[in-house]
Order: C-alpha cells, then structure tokens, then sequence
C-alpha cells in the first residue's frame, strides 16, 4: 500500500515521525532513491519541502494504514 505525502514543514515531519512511531506498522517513508524509516526524524527533516510516499508493507492491515494515514495528513 502507498500514498502521496507532502512534508511541508518541520511540524509536518515531527507530526509525521510521531505518529508513524506510535503506529508501530513497519511503513517506510520514499522519496526519489530514499528510503527511509520515518521514526527518524532526522530523515523526515531533509525531506521538507519534497513530495513522498508513505509505503507500508504487503502483510500490513489496510484499516490500519487508513488510520494512520488520517492521523498524518
């Protein structure tokens, strides 16, 4: 499962990082040839400004992902 994410801000990224943290699903942020966990708020930082893709894994619940998506966007 993905979807578009834009991190427009450094709130946008703690926001981000915080709620994918409290998920607890395995997603991973995308961009370009990046690849990163977005736990990390360090990544998420040099990722402001750019558009994204939230990618969770195969096995992951869908219902989940929904959720966390709402929390994010």
């Amino acid at each position: 499962m993905v979807y578009p994410i834009h991190i427009e801000s450094t709130e946008d990224a703690i926001r981000i990082c915080e709620k994918a943290a409290a998920a607890d699903l395995g997603v991973t942020i995308s961009c370009g040839t990046v690849i990163l966990d977005p736990r990390s708020i360090l990544g998420l930082l040099a990722l402001v400004g750019k558009e994204a893709l939230l990618v969770a894994p195969d096995h992951s619940n869908p219902d989940e992902f929904r959720d966390l998506i709402k929390k994010i966007v």
